[in-house]
Order: structure tokens, then C-alpha cells, then sequence
């Protein structure tokens, strides 16, 4: 393996508040196996290292120093159903119904935009869902303004941030559906 496989792996323990003697038990190996596998004199086979990047939450990438990020692009989309879960779970029951239709027809879009196997069909769907987002903080921006009473706060950026913001989702609603168009009649230009 590598050296960042022993110093990653010490500190994944490390992060857990675990000894090598409680790492081991709880995986099931000897405690010289652990101690080998941070001082560098052992390596684990492809199934273990798998078992101990499921085990620290880490992707074996990591792991062994192929990758800076901890995580994985997978775990990014399960640790944003969690950060939805608790918020939809306070909901009441009628506002849960909302979400629920909200959610789909968002995964809806980008299941469409997955199986059309067109990166640029996904890049689009990502331009058009960040500028939803940032036009939504933007939008709070100025009432955040409007709020205070000193506030240089104008009917005329409001309008001007809507029309902005009309005119650029429009682009990328077209730019969508040339692609449609395009993968539609079969030219993949890519």
C-alpha cells in the first residue's frame, strides 16, 4: 500500500476514540494485525480495506491516498437524503405531502437527465438547478434589506433580479431542450 494508507487508517481509529485493542475486537482482527497495518508493516487484501472504509465512512480512495476527499460522490447523495430527512420529518403531514411531489419531480428531471447519457444534458441541469439556488439567496439578500428601515432597498432591483433571473432560466430551458432534441434524433455529438 502506501504511506497514507497507515497514517490514514491511525487516523480514522484516532477519530472513532478508539484503541488498536477496540479496533480489533470490533473488527474481528488481532490487535498486532491493527498495529501492523499503521506502522506500515502489513496490508490489508481488497475486501478489508473495503470492510474498514465501510466501517470509518471513508472511501477506500482515501483510504490508500488515491484521493484527498473522504467521502465519495455515492455517500454525497445519501448524506443529502439525511440532511432532508430530519427537516421533512418536522413537517406536518400536509407539507410532507408537498415535498414528497417537489422531491420526485426534482429526481424525476435528473433520473431523465442521467439516462440520457449526455453529459451536457447534465451540465445544463446543473447550471439550471445553481442558478434556482443562487437566485434564491440572492432574492433573500434583498429582503434581508428591505427589512431594515435605513435600507437602500428599491422596487426597480427586485425587478431587475426577477428579470435577470427570468431571462437566464429561459436559456437554460432552451439549451435543454435543443439537447433534448439533439439526443432525441440521434446525433450524440460528443
Amino acid at each position: 500500500m502506501s504511506v497514507a494508507f497507515s497514517a490514514r487508517f491511525a487516523e480514522q481509529r484516532n477519530k472513532k476514540r478508539l484503541t488498536q485493542a477496540q479496533l480489533a475486537e470490533t473488527l474481528n482482527k488481532k490487535r498486532s494485525t491493527i498495529s501492523g497495518y499503521e506502522t506500515g508493516g502489513k496490508e490489508p487484501d481488497f475486501d478489508t480495506l473495503c470492510e474498514f472504509a465501510e466501517f470509518f465512512g471513508v472511501s477506500a480512495d482515501y483510504l490508500v491516498g488515491l484521493s484527498n476527499s473522504a467521502g465519495n460522490r455515492d455517500d454525497a447523495l445519501f448524506q443529502a437524503n439525511s440532511r432532508i430527512k430530519g427537516a421533512y420529518l418536522a413537517l406536518p403531514a400536509p407539507q410532507r405531502d408537498t415535498v414528497v411531489k417537489a422531491y420526485n419531480a426534482f429526481y424525476d428531471i435528473l433520473r431523465d437527465g442521467i439516462l440520457s447519457d449526455s453529459s451536457e444534458k447534465l451540465n445544463i441541469l446543473l447550471d439550471l438547478f445553481s442558478l434556482i439556488a443562487e437566485s434564491r439567496e440572492y432574492i433573500k439578500g434583498i429582503a434581508a434589506r428591505y427589512e431594515k428601515p435605513d435600507s437602500a432597498f428599491s422596487i426597480s432591483d427586485v425587478l431587475a433580479a426577477q428579470n435577470k433571473f427570468k431571462y437566464d432560466v429561459e436559456s437554460l430551458l432552451d439549451r435543454l431542450l435543443e439537447e433534448d432534441l439533439r439526443v432525441a434524433l440521434g446525433d450524440k455529438g460528443e
